[in-house]
């Protein structure tokens, strides 16, 4: 299981995502190595400055195979 955070504060621009994702790891029959699971994320960014305002949500949703 795997977590991860970031936000950024720069100018009058603030950013904040946050995403986690679960894989399993197996063996194949020729002993290489298998990973598959699945995830999902969700970030928000905000800016006001002289040129552009506006604000944003995401959500995502991703799966892992290799």
């Amino acid at each position: 299981m795997e977590l991860d955070f970031g936000w950024k504060e720069h100018n009058n621009t603030d950013v904040l995502k946050i995403s986690g994702i679960y894989q399993w790891h197996s063996k194949t029959e020729d002993e290489s190595d298998w990973y598959d699971g699945f995830g999902g994320g969700l970030g928000s960014w905000n800016t006001q400055d002289n040129y552009k305002n506006g604000s944003a949500a995401t959500m995502a949703f991703f799966g892992v195979l290799t």
